[in-house]
Formats: structure tokens, C-alpha cells, sequence
């Protein structure tokens, strides 16, 4: 064990205490210790900080030690908790590692007992690495890794949600999407990583225009959607304004002062589509036909399904987020 340990240990006997650090020394461990006897002082030992492995007696005459290990699990779950005492049931064995308690050693025992917590505190560094990566692999697929933004799984779900409770409670909601204009010109000029360092200045440029009940997303590309829950069109179109006027400021990338602008289409839930799908592609022939006009925003009209249509056939270009 070379990194210090910080040690609590729950006892009412100072030489009991002492034994534990003793033989947990004389395993090599390089460790700091602190008793407590009672429920405050313990809880007071855990909001100061971090411990690196709790001992506990089983029988304490203000204190048990079942209620300590409730209060170590409470405070911190995966710290490794092991009772140390003369005698233990069978019956209360069990109960305790039930309870969550890693192990018990018996006083007369306790030359083992640096061996059993280098055991126990390797699994617990195996188990705190396999929940981060289990962290780190739900974060990422719900979240853009680029943007650090919700993205188009998220935001799909959210939209389904926010049609449901519409439907429910007959309350209207805007989908609004939103392409940068020239960005294809960005990456063409300067170069993909240039156009990545863009593209994650758009959250912290939007994101305040909106409410905190709102949701904002990268979906794709140059594409960003947001779902405005309880939103008319007029504060659609307040809202499509604010982030307009947030990104006409010039970005200032690698000390290259870029000019970007945005075309953002609308659609209106349940006036231009009563399903997630349907509410896309409205949005998405509004937003086509912002672009059309040379950028702004544009709320869906069904004559904009036919002039998209046209459009995409005329120049030939499909849908990837990178259009000029």
C-alpha cells in the first residue's frame, strides 16, 4: 500500500483502535487515523473528508455498529467497511455484509488483517473504475462528444415526451431547427479541426437565449435543434431572434475573426404535426426555405414542402448538415 490511507475507525476502546493501526502498520501501510465513538462525531468525521476505509466495533456503548455502517453507506457508498471484534455470530455476520460491510475480522486475527484490506480496496478500485466507465459510456451516448450538447437521441425522446404532454395537457410547443450558414466555407478555408473549434462556440452563444425548460441539441453537422415546451409562435419567433442576434457577433478562432450567420425554420406542435417525425421534416422545409431567402428564420407554410423538394433536385445536394 504506498499511498497514505486515511482511516476511521468507529470503537469506543482507544487500545482497540490502536491494535487496528498497529497491525495494519506492521503490514506496511503508511496511514492516518481518527476514532470516533458516536453517531455525531462520525457523521462530522464524514463531511470532512474522504476516508479511505472504515473499521467498525459491532458493540459500542452510545453507539452500533450497524448504524455506523448505515451512515458510512448513506454518506459514502463504495468506501470499504470491515468489522473488527473478539466475537461475531454467524447470524449478525451475514446480516452485516447484507447490509453492505466487505468483511469481519476477529481481534485475535488481525495479522491478517493488511492483506484482507489491500483485497478489498483493489476491488473497490476496480469497481470505482468500472462505474466510471459505465459513467463515461452513458454520457456519451445521450450526449454530443463534440458540443458537450444533448444530442439527436436525447433530443428525439424529449420531443416524443414533449407531444405526449401537449396532447395531455392541450398545450402547444415549437420545434425549431437551426443551420449554419457558410460553415461548408469554414471548413473548406480553414479546415475541419477550425470548423470543430466553431461549432463548439454555438452552445454557450444560444443557450442563453433560451429557458431553462427548453432543450438545446446538436443533431448532426452544422445542425442544431431546440424544442421550446409551451411556446407560441410569436415566442417562437422571439426566440429564433434572440439567437439570430446572438450569433452575429464574429467568432474569433486561433485569433481569425469568422463571420457566421443561421437560417432556423419552426414548426408548431399540433398545428403542423401532431408526431416527432412529421414535426421534423416541417421544420426542416422552413429551415430550407430560411436558407432559400438568405438566412432568418422561417415558420413551416405546406407551400415550402413542394419549393424544399424542388430545390434539393435542382442542385442536386442531399441533406448533410454541411450546405453552404
Amino acid at each position: 500500500m504506498e499511498n497514505p490511507l486515511h482511516v476511521l475507525i468507529v470503537e469506543d476502546s482507544q487500545s482497540a483502535a490502536e491494535s487496528i493501526v498497529d497491525a495494519l502498520r506492521s503490514g506496511g501501510a503508511n496511514l492516518t487515523f481518527e476514532r470516533v465513538n458516536t453517531a455525531a462525531a462520525l457523521s462530522a468525521a464524514l463531511e470532512r473528508q474522504h476516508w479511505t476505509i472504515v473499521f467498525s466495533g459491532f458493540t459500542m456503548r452510545r453507539f452500533s455498529g450497524m448504524d455506523a455502517l448505515a451512515l458510512v453507506k448513506k454518506k459514502e457508498e463504495d468506501t470499504p467497511f470491515i468489522f473488527v471484534a473478539e466475537k461475531v455470530e454467524i447470524e449478525t455476520a451475514v446480516e452485516a455484509i447484507k447490509a453492505g460491510a466487505q468483511d469481519y475480522v476477529l481481534n485475535n486475527k488481525l495479522k491478517r488483517l493488511h492483506s484482507i484490506v489491500e483485497q478489498h480496496l483493489q476491488e473497490w478500485s476496480v469497481r470505482r473504475l468500472k462505474k466510471r466507465n459505465e459513467g463515461t459510456l452513458y454520457y456519451l451516448a445521450y450526449h454530443d462528444a463534440l458540443t458537450d450538447l444533448p444530442n439527436r437521441t436525447v433530443f428525439h425522446d424529449r420531443l416524443q415526451q414533449g407531444i405526449l404532454s401537449g396532447h395531455r395537457e392541450h398545450k402547444v410547443l415549437a420545434l425549431l431547427l437551426m443551420d449554419l450558414n457558410r460553415f461548408k466555407a469554414v471548413n473548406d478555408t480553414f479546415g475541419h479541426p477550425w470548423g470543430d473549434l466553431l461549432l463548439r462556440e454555438i452552445g454557450p452563444r444560444v443557450r442563453p437565449c433560451l429557458r431553462e425548460s427548453d432543450t438545446l441539441a446538436r443533431i448532426g453537422g452544422d445542425e442544431f435543434a431546440m424544442l421550446l415546451p409551451n411556446t407560441s409562435i410569436n415566442g417562437a419567433r422571439r426566440a429564433a431572434r434572440k439567437i439570430l442576434k446572438s450569433l452575429a457577433p464574429t467568432f474569433e478562432i486561433k485569433d481569425t475573426i469568422i463571420e457566421i450567420d443561421a437560417s432556423i425554420g419552426i414548426a408548431m406542435y399540433p398545428d403542423h404535426g401532431s408526431d416527432a417525425e412529421t414535426l421534423f421534416q416541417q421544420a426542416d422545409h422552413a429551415m430550407y426555405a430560411a436558407k432559400q431567402a438568405g438566412g432568418g428564420c422561417k415558420v413551416y407554410k405546406p407551400s415550402y414542402d413542394r419549393k424544399s423538394i424542388r430545390q434539393l433536385r435542382l442542385t442536386g445536394k442531399s441533406h448533410n448538415g454541411d450546405s453552404a
